[in-house]
């Protein structure tokens, strides 16, 4: 659509470089274009191919001076890291093009994160929460020290007395106590949007991607910091995939898994900013990480009188004596109330009635608690 724009125009007409350069040339000024001032060459290579001995052979043009990118300084390797296919900057031939065409990229700085889900603070719908009183508390100081006036004062407080300016948080507990709903609370209190980590992408099949995916993605955060005026929130929701313990090495999948483990404690070593973890089951998670997280809350199902609250919040319309007794008689989590909110939502649009509302709330809440819970013994018995 856009062949007779300059730049564009220049390129696709340019007889020193094949089609297969300058497709590497538009993918990375796209992200030149997106404020980046530095590129991961390797994973472009990865990125626009799928044929690992194309990729070894165009590397080794690479290293062996025969490509006409760099031989003819389309890009060139960034000083600092010289040679590294994973640091490479704009060389002289495409800055002058970038010049000439007057092309001003995005220096207020990248939005997203690749294999990053962005969560604007803005865009998080309010809920009330109900902790247990033994959790308010971390709760609390969390809050007070993420409120941007406390937070910009206590990070000078840290550097000055030469400790880690992170603050790394891990949320524990069984499902449906409110970790993940939480973090997006606090995000929407605080006003900072939050980068929700895809650990599912961040695995690839091919030999080294994944550890580069993962390191790509603190990177990118450290680029966004540069620029945000609020520290955002990196958050590595249900983490058990990736800060579980680590094993034998008996095939290049554990491989990879330790080796996702290490750089991810080597990340949190050096991390500046908000890094919080959630997991259902904290006896799954590598005790290597236990230092690298200065805030480690288990969050509780509710007790009897915070259960009884979350209810009455949930349900005003429900007579208060069955809500006492609910409260009193079945331990629910903050997950299972929201089933159940859900499922009287839709029983009373099928109905076009709330006749007899208290009832079926009783019926969803037995529902809800008794599921998986099996009623049968499985084996034999010996009279």
């Amino acid at each position: 659509e856009y062949t007779n724009y300059g730049l564009i125009d220049k390129i696709l007409n340019n007889n020193e470089i094949d089609e297969f350069e300058k497709l590497i040339i538009f993918w990375i000024l796209f992200d030149f274009l997106e404020g980046k001032k530095s590129f991961d060459f390797d994973m472009v290579l990865n990125k626009i191919i799928q044929d690992p001995y194309y990729i070894l052979n165009y590397k080794t043009k690479i290293k062996n001076c025969k490509s006409n990118l760099f031989k003819l300084e389309y890009f060139t390797f960034d000083y600092s890291d010289f040679g590294n296919l994973e640091n490479i900057v704009l060389g002289k031939k495409l800055e002058n093009l970038v010049n000439i065409e007057k092309i001003i990229p995005n220096y207020s700085g990248p939005k997203n994160i690749r294999n990053c889900k962005l969560i604007k603070y803005n865009k998080i719908d309010y809920k009330k929460l109900f902790f247990n009183e033994e959790n308010l508390n971390n709760i609390e100081i969390i809050n007070h020290v993420l409120d941007q006036k406390n937070y910009t004062k206590i990070i000078k407080q840290l550097t000055s007395n030469l400790v880690s300016s992170n603050l790394s948080i891990i949320l524990y507990g069984l499902p449906g106590t409110g970790k993940t709903e939480y973090i997006k609370q606090l995000a929407k209190l605080t006003k900072r949007d939050i980068y929700q980590v895809d650990i599912s992408n961040i695995k690839d099949l091919w030999v080294g991607n994944s550890e580069k995916n993962l390191k790509l993605i603190f990177n990118e955060y450290n680029q966004v910091l540069k620029t945000n005026k609020k520290t955002p929130i990196l958050l590595f929701n249900e983490a058990d995939a990736i800060l579980g313990k680590r094993i034998n090495v008996s095939s290049s999948v554990d491989q990879v898994f330790n080796s996702l483990q290490n750089i991810l404690l080597q990340e949190l070593e050096d991390f500046n900013g908000i890094f919080v973890a959630t997991t259902n089951n904290i006896t799954n998670i590598d005790n290597a990480f236990d230092r690298r997280f200065v805030f480690k809350i288990q969050l509780q199902l509710p007790n009897e009188s915070t259960r009884y609250l979350i209810l009455k919040e949930n349900f005003p319309e429900i007579n208060d004596d069955v809500v006492l007794k609910i409260a009193r008689l079945y331990k629910l989590s903050g997950g299972q109330i929201t089933n159940i909110k859900k499922r009287i939502l839709l029983d009373t649009l099928v109905r076009k009635s709330s006749d007899k509302l208290d009832i079926y709330f009783e019926k969803y809440v037995i529902d809800e608690t008794k599921f998986r819970k099996n009623n049968f013994e499985i084996g034999f018995k010996l009279n």
